[in-house]
């Protein structure tokens, strides 16, 4: 048996199921909702993510209307701005069920991938012959099924990882929690704008011509929403967003998600391999989420056919995608733990605004540091300098020209 089973049809199974078609490796999805599937995210889209979706044909079954491309991120700190702009290419605001919607189109084009929405993986065991695994479609019917291996690609609150034990000690001890809502209203910018208040940060992602998301991260131990109209009281600490979607249409339900950080034991067990989210998920903070997913569909579908072809498939085996996932998870861990740290301390994050804002070359190196493009410590030291002229000299708002200003910043 060489079929894989695939439990969560979302960015990470369908990836995965995409790449490892592309070796010939028959591949069931379950999902336990239905597609297109929708999410609470900040649905911008990384340069690396968006190499993925052209390298695999996703791109082409996106509608024209259902991204926007940005160049960068700019942080908005107070009359403070800080821009950087990537190296690698355009980054995508997509909105999530234009991406769900365009990575199913392209599973469904492989003969060798099955796709099953409403089904629901009520228990598996695994053996030295394979795993079987019980299955709950929509009409209650079970059904027992034998597999190769087991990837769980089912979020946050993974039934493969409780199956299996590999449930862990978060990377991270804050209670954040996620929300977004969409608007119609013309992007402004065309970077991804961040905002600071109060333990909370407002990000403004360009997802259409017509279409923007705003996404607030908090802390509850620092601020507590509302309970009646949740999303309104986040947006009154942004008096400049609150007046620029005033009047606007609103495009989706407010949604929101928490507590945030998950962990795993292992990424791995006997014929078992955890996957994005299932994985790990410290917090949204740095935009990288779907990205690693991608990057870690990717080393499966490089490694384990050749371990499906040779029956390799025990804990000890598979301990080579375990060990090719360190990289990108001890990259989001980093980066993510210094992100978080800054939000907890004010005054360090002003000043490490006010020095980013005089140096975009050094900004740039860290956005791509956070892709895996570059080293993180290997700083462009001709350009440092920048950083310290901007801690006394920061670069304002009303530094753009008056057409920028009010384009842009308004």
């Amino acid at each position: 048996m060489s079929k894989v089973l695939i439990v969560g049809g979302g960015p990470a199974g369908l990836a995965t199921a995409i790449t490892l078609a592309h070796h010939n490796i028959a591949c069931v999805v379950i999902e336990k909702g239905s597609w297109p599937r929708d999410k609470v995210c900040g649905e911008g889209l990384m340069p690396t993510g968006v190499d993925f979706l052209h390298k695999y044909g996703v791109s082409d079954h996106l509608p024209h209307d259902g991204y926007y491309p940005f160049v960068g991120i700019r942080y908005l700190d107070g009359k403070i701005v800080a821009e950087g702009k990537f190296r690698s290419g355009e980054g995508f605001g997509i909105r999530r069920l234009h991406l769900s919607g365009a990575l199913l189109k392209t599973a469904q084009s492989f003969s060798c991938i099955e796709i099953r929405e409403k089904t629901r993986l009520k228990d598996f065991s695994c053996d030295a012959d394979g795993v079987t695994a019980l299955l709950l479609s929509e009409n209650k019917h079970e059904s027992k099924e034998e597999f190769a291996v087991v990837v769980g690609a089912d979020g946050l609150r993974s039934t493969v990882k409780q199956i299996a034990a590999l449930t862990g000690t978060p990377p991270g001890k804050q209670k954040r929690w996620g929300g977004r809502q969409h608007f119609a209203i013309a992007p402004w910018c065309d970077h991804v704008e961040i905002r600071w208040r109060k333990g909370v940060e407002a990000y403004v992602t360009p997802s259409g011509s017509c279409r923007v998301e705003i996404a607030f991260l908090w802390d509850r131990d620092q601020f507590k929403p509302r309970k009646e109209n949740w999303f309104g009281s986040l947006l009154e600490l942004f008096p400049d967003l609150q007046e620029k979607i005033a009047d606007c249409e609103e495009l989706s339900k407010a949604q929101g998600i928490g507590p945030l950080a998950v962990g795993c034991s292992s990424a791995i067990s006997d014929r078992v391999i955890l996957i994005g989210d299932a994985q790990l998920y410290l917090d949204g903070i740095t935009g990288e989420g779907i990205s690693m997913a991608f990057e870690q569909a990717e080393i499966i579908g490089e490694v384990l056919p050749e371990l499906i072809a040779k029956n390799r498939l025990c804990k000890n085996s598979l301990k080579v995608i375990e060990k090719k996932f360190s990289a990108p998870a001890k990259r989001y861990v980093t980066l993510t733990r210094l992100a978080l740290f800054l939000t907890r301390h004010p005054l360090l994050r002003r000043l490490a605004m006010r020095a980013l804002s005089r140096s975009a070359t050094c900004f740039q190196h860290f956005l791509e540091a956070n892709m895996g493009t570059r080293s993180l410590w290997k700083l462009p030291i001709l350009s440092t300098w920048q950083l310290l002229w901007g801690v006394f000299f920061p670069k304002y708002v009303n530094s753009f020209s008056a057409q920028e200003t009010l384009r842009d910043v308004a």
